[in-house]
């Protein structure tokens, strides 16, 4: 008796071991899987900070208003633009490239810049920056204010020379018998711009300058010089 309980006793364990390594089997290719896909896993991307405008511009297509396309200058979180005086600002939409994951608010946005405008630009992150517009307004200056020959410049002249200025039209009234194929005028002006400069120049014939403003616009003066009597005559072909 206790020899054959000793068999089953045997061939229970046996049994056990078996079933236990026989579970073993069936898990083996599940733990492997598992630990193949652990150690083939990427690490995660650290997300992105980047957030910035890099391009900021007024295209004329976008504002029909506009003479041409106006270019912002980006500093820091600083954006500045140089509009024309005559330009309507309630109502202008920017075009707008930036890196990040968004800006608010959006490229193409009509907004008033009469007043700094904000826009934040956000980066995967979660991180912000925001840039404001400044905007300097360009005079349209372009009008020549004062018109002489001076002693100093012209010797042969026995006083200064006062140009009179209506509109578009300076009139300078020369004594008979100076030399008006070399005289050096002094020019006063606003704008940016003085074509030609204030430099001899033949003052038989009328002489054109043009006054160039910030905003780009363009405004010619005429000039005649003579005694009166020719004067008046010049006057006749519209000018005066």
């Amino acid at each position: 008796y206790f020899r054959f309980s000793g068999r089953l006793e045997k061939t229970k364990y046996q049994a056990f071991i078996f079933r236990l390594c026989m579970r073993n089997l069936i898990l083996l290719p599940l733990i492997i899987f598992f630990l193949l896909q652990t150690s083939c896993r990427k690490k995660d991307t650290p997300r992105s900070s980047a957030r910035a405008i890099t391009s900021f511009i007024f295209n004329r297509t976008d504002n029909p208003s506009l003479p041409n396309d106006i270019t912002g200058r980006i500093s820091h979180d600083t954006i500045f633009l140089e509009v024309p005086a005559s330009i309507d600002l309630t109502n202008l939409k920017p075009t707008i490239t930036f890196t990040g994951t968004g800006i608010s608010p959006a490229s193409g946005t009509a907004q008033n810049f009469n007043v700094p405008v904000s826009y934040r630009v956000s980066a995967e992150d979660g991180g912000s920056t925001v840039y404001k517009t400044f905007l300097r307004i360009l005079s349209g200056g372009n009008k020549i204010t004062s018109f002489r020959f001076e002693m100093s410049k012209n010797p042969s002249l026995g006083t200064d020379l006062i140009g009179i200025i209506r509109n578009d039209t300076i009139t300078v009234e020369v004594p008979a018998g100076v030399n008006l194929t070399y005289l050096v005028p002094t020019i006063v002006h606003t704008g940016v711009n003085l074509t030609p400069e204030a430099v001899g120049n033949n003052f038989n014939n009328p002489v054109t300058y043009m006054v160039k403003a910030e905003d780009g616009s363009i405004r010619n003066h005429f000039v005649f010089c003579g005694s009166n009597s020719i004067l008046i005559t010049a006057g006749y072909d519209g000018f005066l």
